[in-house]
């Protein structure tokens, strides 16, 4: 007679090792040697027990404290088993307010850029404001961190999937999900908890326990031929900030702060009219490539040109510096929009034309290179897409 075999349950990233004593109390720990845990959930609040390294003690220790639950509040029950913790819970937990000025401070130590440092920043912000439904900034500030809990997380979540039928639109909305999850995450680290340390951060637990969708990669496809072609047609009708910025993503695949940092020295056209110009990126006072990857680019000679020739800046190509050329990028949006891009982010798409152009006529080992990717993979999933037109690829020699 075949036994059936118990079904596996998957592990949380963040609890690598499980227990079950024989009341079936679960307990847990991070790493291999590292302290049993043991979590309850009280009123739609977690709390956490230590109990120590050996397993066997603190299996019996952990039936001992759900009995208690059953019997006690919460508040005795940690009175009793839970001294350590509650030495700790003279300091409260922060405030959104006090979590942002706090690590704004240790940016730089932190090696965060502006932009990701915003994107930490804006994350938390709207998932509070998308949560509780404060509009003021002031109220977002004064939010109390302590009280992001597992119920504030599922609200999250149905809120951000409330009314959502179409299901390439919901795979669209977990994805949005995740990224903001993962930025998070990235927020209450190691590092970033020190610098907190005089608050209880006790809260951090529920996020990174917190899992990411799953099955929700998304191959990237080239947008229709025609509307290719378009923003060929929309680039060569521009002129200044607008054609040069365009023609650095299109020929060079510069992301938007690369384009609005690039300088002339950056580029080196040879004489000889048949080989190709070379766009290097590198580092300079206020501005780090993405992930700090420098590198260079070869792309056409007679577009770089061009783009040299009707750049108007006199060190910088693009001469609109006021806030980050925020405005510049904003019209030019516009413009893509108006032929009839429909995606996220238009400029960005641009980028991904080039790496499937490159992937097409040289490799994609030299697309990777070209974009400064971490791996291939990065590089084929949401970077590059076979061209079977002829006149597409013609578009970058024309």
């Amino acid at each position: 007679m075949n036994e059936s075999k118990p079904m596996k349950t998957k592990k949380s990233r963040y609890e690598s090792d499980t227990r079950t004593t024989h009341h079936g109390t679960r307990i847990y720990r991070r790493y291999r040697k590292g302290t049993w845990t043991f979590k309850a959930e009280v009123q739609g609040k977690v709390y956490y027990f230590p109990l120590g390294y050996d397993e066997k003690a603190a299996k019996a220790l952990a039936d001992r404290i759900k009995g208690s639950l059953m019997l006690y509040p919460i508040s005795k029950v940690r009175a009793e088993f839970c001294q350590k913790t509650l030495a700790r819970d003279d300091a409260s937990p922060p405030t959104v307010g006090q979590v942002l000025e706090t690590l704004a401070q240790f940016q730089k130590a932190l090696g965060w850029q502006d932009s990701t440092t915003k994107n930490y920043f804006d994350t938390l912000r709207s998932m509070v404001r998308r949560v509780t439904g404060k509009k003021k900034l002031a109220d977002v500030l004064a939010y109390n961190c302590g009280d992001i809990t597992p119920r504030f997380m599922a609200d999250y979540r149905n809120l951000m999937l409330e009314g959502l039928e179409d299901h390439d639109k919901i795979q669209s909305r977990k994805r949005t999900i995740n990224k903001n999850l993962r930025s998070l995450k990235s927020l209450f680290t190691k590092k970033t908890m020190k610098l907190l340390k005089e608050y209880d951060l006790s809260f951090t637990e529920v996020l990174h326990e917190e899992e990411f969708y799953h099955g929700l990669k998304k191959q990237y496809r080239l947008p229709p031929c025609q509307l290719i072609q378009d923003t060929f047609d929309l680039w060569h009708r521009l002129d200044g900030d607008e054609f040069v910025l365009l023609g650095l993503a299109l020929h060079f695949g510069f992301r938007r702060d690369e384009a609005y940092h690039a300088r002339y020295d950056w580029f080196n056209v040879p004489e000889d009219a048949e080989k190709q110009a070379r766009a290097t990126i590198r580092a300079e006072k206020g501005f780090r490539p993405k992930s700090g990857h420098e590198g260079f680019v070869l792309g056409s000679r007679e577009a770089t040109v061009a783009i040299l020739n009707k750049a108007k800046g006199d060190d910088y190509l693009i001469t609109w510096r006021s806030n980050h050329g925020i405005k510049l990028f904003d019209r030019t949006v516009k413009k893509l929009r108006e032929i009839g891009w429909t995606r996220n982010n238009p400029l960005h798409e641009l980028r991904k034309l080039f790496g499937s152009y490159v992937a097409n006529t040289e490799s994609l080992y030299v697309a990777q290179k070209f974009l400064r990717h971490s791996s291939a993979t990065v590089t084929t999933e949401n970077y590059a897409d076979v061209i079977t037109d002829d006149a597409v690829l013609q578009q970058w020699s024309a």
